[in-house]
């Protein structure tokens, strides 16, 4: 019984005990190339537009003075519309999402 009720409380214990960690991004930022860029803005258009659809779409990003990048998605084959994800560099913040049909 000594056993069951020491292990409940170191489980308790345990359990309770969060880890926080303080991850910083180094100068480039945490989105730092176009790559990452349109990963981000593809994981924004799913809830959005559906997965079928991101996925049918050519996407293009350039980064707007050194801060945001634009990443555009546009399906020229398929019907729908433009896709615009602007993300913050430094923080991956979604600045904005447009969808032009």
């Amino acid at each position: 019984m000594a056993i069951i009720l020491t292990l409940s409380v170191i489980a308790i214990i345990s359990c309770s005990k969060t880890k926080s960690y303080d991850i910083q991004a180094d100068a480039k930022g945490y989105v730092p190339n176009k790559e990452t860029a349109i990963r981000v803005a593809k994981t924004i258009c799913i809830p959005i537009i559906g997965e079928n659809s991101c996925s049918k779409k050519e996407y293009q990003a350039m980064l707007i003075d050194g801060k945001i990048w634009k990443v555009t998605g546009d399906s020229r084959t398929e019907k729908g519309g433009i896709i615009i994800v602007e993300i913050q560099k430094s923080d991956c913040k979604i600045v904005n999402v447009k969808i032009i049909k």
